[in-house]
C-alpha cells in the first residue's frame, strides 16, 4: 500500500542544498505564459520586479520587415497583462536603435534610458533619456517634452554610456568622457562640475552600489569605487580599484552589502563575491569564489546570475539547447533543484533562461525562445513554487477547513466546502490525473512529490502538496 505524507512531515527530506522547484499551472499554460514577438530576432531580455503584484519585462525586438520595437510588458503575477499599462499592458517605446534599459524613480515614474538615437551616425550622435508614469504615459514635465537629449561627439559616440538614479532621484549620466547630473525632473544640476557637467572620463560600464550615493565602474581590467563627483573611495580595494584576476569580460552586480561578479568564459565559468571594501568574502567557498557546475559537461552557457531569497540563481542553456537554472547559497554550496544539479525546463523546446526575480516564496524565470517551426523569437515567463513545504502543513489545512484520509491504496481530500474536482500534478507540470471526485488512487504512482489542485463548490481552488512513499 502507498503511503500518502503530507509536508509537514517531511522535514527530514530537505537541507539546505537541496530546493523543489514546481510549476505552477495556474499560471499560464501549465506554469509557462508566451509572449509572442512576431519577429526573428529579440535583444537582451530584462525583468524588473515592479511591485508586490506585477512586474515589467522589456527588450528589443527585430521585425522580419527591418524594422524593430521597443517594447514593455507589465504583467500580473497571476499571468495577466495589467491592462491599466500603455495599451493592455503594453507599452511601445520610439524606435531608438541602441539598447534600452528602464529605472525605477521613485514608486510612481520610470526612467528609460537610449544608448543610440533614432538615426545613428558617428558624427552627431545622441542618448536619449525618457520618463513614463506608473501606467506607461509619457510624463511631458520632465525634460523637455517628457525627454531629455544628450548630443555625443566623434569622439566619444562609441563609448559606454549610463545613467544612475540616486537616493534624491537625481539622475547621473557618465560616459566616456565626462558626468552630467540632472535633477529629479530632468533639468540639469548646474551646482554640480561646472554647470552640471563633469570632464573626468569613466572607465565603463556603471552600477550603483547601493552604499548611499556611491557608483561602481568596470571594464575588463577592473572595478572602481567612486562617489558622485567621480572621487575615488579609497576604503574599497587599493585606493578605490579592485582588479579582476584575469583580464576578461564580466558581469558584475551589486546588491546590499555584497557585490558579485561573473566570467563569461568557457565552462566552468568562474564567480567571485566581495565585501563592500573591496576585499575576498571569504564566508563564500572559504575562498570567494567557486568553479561554476558544468553538471557533467551538459552545460552550454551561462548568461546572468540574479540574487535573491540570500540564494544566487545563474541562468542560460543546456548542450541540447534548452533552458537550465543552477543555484548556488549564499555561503556558495550548490543547491540541487529537484535533486538535480541544475533544472532544465523541457517544456520548452529550445531557448535560455535570461533572468530571475523572487516574489512571496514563488520563483519567476524570462526565457528566451526560439520557435524553429515559424522561425521567430518569443518571451516566457515561468512560475514555480519554491515555498518551504513546512508552511503547507497539515494543520494549515484543517485551519482552511481541508483534511486528507488515506486508506486502501485512495487518499480522499475532505473539505467544508464539496471538493468537485483533484488534479495531481507532478513536479516537471505534468498532470497525472484529474477526476471529477475528491479521491485519488496511488497504487500506481511514483513515489515523489505531487501537487493537488482542488476544485472547490465555492469557485475556489486550494493547492495541497503531498508526498508519496
Amino acid at each position: 500500500m502507498k503511503k500518502v505524507i503530507t509536508l509537514l512531515s517531511l522535514l527530514v527530506v530537505f537541507s539546505i542544498s537541496s530546493q523543489n522547484l514546481s510549476l505552477d499551472t495556474t499560471f499560464g499554460s501549465n506554469g509557462l505564459k508566451r509572449i509572442i514577438s512576431n519577429g526573428d530576432g529579440l535583444d537582451v531580455i530584462n525583468f524588473i520586479d515592479y511591485d508586490q503584484d506585477s512586474f515589467l519585462i522589456y527588450s528589443k525586438i527585430f521585425l522580419s520587415n527591418s524594422t524593430l520595437e521597443n517594447v514593455v510588458y507589465k504583467i500580473n503575477v497571476d499571468g495577466t497583462f495589467d491592462n491599466n499599462f500603455g495599451v493592455n499592458g503594453t507599452l511601445i517605446l520610439p524606435e531608438h536603435e541602441g539598447r534600452f534599459f528602464i529605472h525605477r524613480q521613485s514608486s510612481n515614474h520610470l526612467i528609460v534610458f537610449f544608448t543610440r538615437k533614432f538615426e545613428f551616425d558617428f558624427i552627431n550622435n545622441e542618448r536619449i533619456i525618457m520618463r513614463y508614469d506608473a501606467n506607461g504615459n509619457l510624463d511631458d514635465s520632465f525634460g523637455v517634452g517628457g525627454e531629455i537629449r544628450i548630443a555625443i561627439g566623434a569622439a566619444d559616440g562609441t563609448g559606454t554610456s549610463n545613467i544612475s538614479i540616486l537616493q534624491d532621484d537625481s539622475i547621473l549620466f557618465s560616459d566616456s568622457e565626462k558626468f552630467i547630473k540632472y535633477d529629479s525632473n530632468g533639468i540639469k544640476d548646474l551646482s554640480y562640475g561646472i554647470d552640471g557637467v563633469l570632464n573626468s572620463p569613466s572607465i565603463g560600464n556603471m552600477t550603483d552600489s547601493n552604499d548611499d550615493d556611491n557608483i561602481f565602474f568596470y571594464n575588463s581590467l577592473k572595478i572602481e569605487k567612486s562617489d558622485s563627483n567621480n572621487d575615488p573611495v579609497n576604503s574599497f580595494g587599493t585606493n578605490g580599484d579592485y582588479d579582476f584576476p584575469e583580464q576578461r569580460d564580466y558581469l558584475l552586480k551589486s546588491y546590499p552589502n555584497k557585490l558579485s561578479f561573473m566570467e563569461f568564459s568557457d565552462l566552468p565559468a568562474k564567480f567571485y563575491v566581495l565585501n563592500t571594501d573591496g576585499t575576498l568574502d571569504t564566508n563564500f567557498n572559504s575562498v570567494g569564489s567557486i568553479d561554476l557546475t558544468t553538471d557533467n559537461d551538459t552545460l552550454l552557457y551561462y548568461e546572468n546570475f540574479d540574487f535573491t531569497n540570500d540564494k544566487f540563481y545563474f541562468s542560460g542553456s543546456s548542450t541540447n539547447e534548452k533552458p537550465v537554472l543552477v543555484c548556488y547559497d549564499k555561503n556558495g554550496n550548490l543547491v540541487k533543484l529537484n535533486n538535480q544539479n541544475s533544472y532544465e525546463e523541457s517544456l520548452v523546446n529550445m531557448g535560455a533562461f535570461s533572468s530571475v526575480i523572487n516574489k512571496n516564496g514563488f520563483l519567476f524565470a524570462c526565457i528566451y525562445e526560439y520557435d524553429e517551426t515559424n522561425e521567430t523569437e518569443n518571451f516566457i515567463i515561468a512560475k514555480y513554487d519554491t515555498r518551504d513545504p513546512s508552511i503547507l502543513s497539515t494543520s494549515n489545512f484543517e485551519n482552511a477547513g481541508l483534511k486528507i484520509s488515506r486508506s486502501n491504496n485512495f487518499i480522499e481530500f475532505k473539505s467544508t466546502v464539496k471538493v468537485l474536482e483533484v488534479k495531481l500534478i507532478d513536479l516537471s507540470g505534468k498532470t497525472i490525473k484529474q477526476l471529477k471526485s475528491n479521491k485519488i488512487e496511488t497504487k500506481y504512482l511514483s513515489s515523489g512529490i505531487y501537487i493537488a489542485h482542488l476544485k472547490l463548490d465555492n469557485n475556489k481552488t486550494e493547492v495541497i502538496k503531498i508526498f508519496i512513499e
